[in-house]
């Protein structure tokens, strides 16, 4: 999985709540109206969302138990934690053996393995998330049809890919930060998923461009060291994406916005559902 690389897609602050800027530890700042929620609104990336529980749990016809959710390729357990701290009974999958040591030993109950390896129970589960993660796998539409099948009737999948649709591969060409061969064995546009999901089953599909320019600056950073091998800056770029810098995250946030808004995002986020 994506997890277990220096790349964007694995960084912390794509999976967890952005930290405190220093200006709103600062007392008169912090008493500015809307100051807060602008910050945290910018920096708001649409990559890693949390399920609405009580509209799966009508959904799936689901009873007062705890509601059971599955992240292929959950690392060391970030977003576990996240659906944890909601009230989710959680589970994982993943295939690097230090990541799923190190979710096992934060106490999360994780299989180092691949979905054909670590059996799990059929419609068992009413939310199932995998990050970053479809273009790693050797046969997309069998991880989807695996996933449809682990999802209660009602239940939804949430995932995340690379954009090749945008503008981006047509620009950078084969500097494109996001090809990434021989890692990454699958691309994808917005109508090739979408066509891929419902031939597996799923209905009520629902893309989201993320608001993250991060594959922009690992490009330009490629571009650069295609030309010139030995630059700092170039290799700055193109280390960026798997070490953001947050000051820089908030002054490219706007541009982040206005991508996303265009249907320009380098990065998608996807929901679907099984049929009930």
């Amino acid at each position: 999985t994506e997890s277990a690389e220096s790349t964007p897609d694995s960084s912390a602050p794509a999976a967890t709540k952005p930290v405190r800027p220093w200006y709103l530890r600062v007392l008169p700042l912090r008493h500015i109206p809307g100051l807060r929620s602008l910050y945290f609104g910018l920096l708001n990336d649409r990559s890693q969302p949390l399920p609405e529980k009580e509209q799966l749990r009508a959904q799936c016809q689901s009873g007062p138990a705890p509601l059971k959710a599955l992240e292929l390729g959950c690392a060391t357990g970030l977003y576990l934690q996240r659906l944890q701290e909601d009230g989710w009974k959680v589970s994982g999958v993943e295939p690097g053996e230090a990541a799923a040591s190190m979710a096992k030993a934060a106490g999360f109950n994780v299989c180092c393995g691949t979905l054909d390896s670590c059996a799990q129970e059929a419609s068992s589960f009413e939310f199932a998330a995998a990050w970053m993660v479809l273009e790693h796998v050797p046969d997309p539409r069998h991880v989807l049809t695996q996933l449809y099948q682990l999802l209660k009737p009602g239940g939804v999948l949430f995932f995340s890919i690379p954009n090749a649709g945008c503008w981006e591969p047509g620009v950078f060409k084969s500097r494109w930060y996001a090809w990434e061969p021989p890692r990454h064995l699958h691309h994808f546009t917005p109508a090739s998923i979408r066509q891929l999901l419902s031939e597996c089953g799923y209905i009520d599909i629902q893309i989201t461009h993320q608001r993250n320019v991060s594959y922009i600056i690992g490009s330009l950073g490629l571009s650069i060291l295609k030309r010139w091998p030995s630059s700092r800056l170039g290799h700055w770029l193109r280390d960026y994406p798997g070490r953001p810098k947050l000051m820089l995250q908030f002054l490219l946030a706007p541009a982040a916005h206005v991508l996303a808004w265009i249907h320009q995002g380098g990065r998608l986020t996807i929901a679907a559902q099984r049929r009930c």
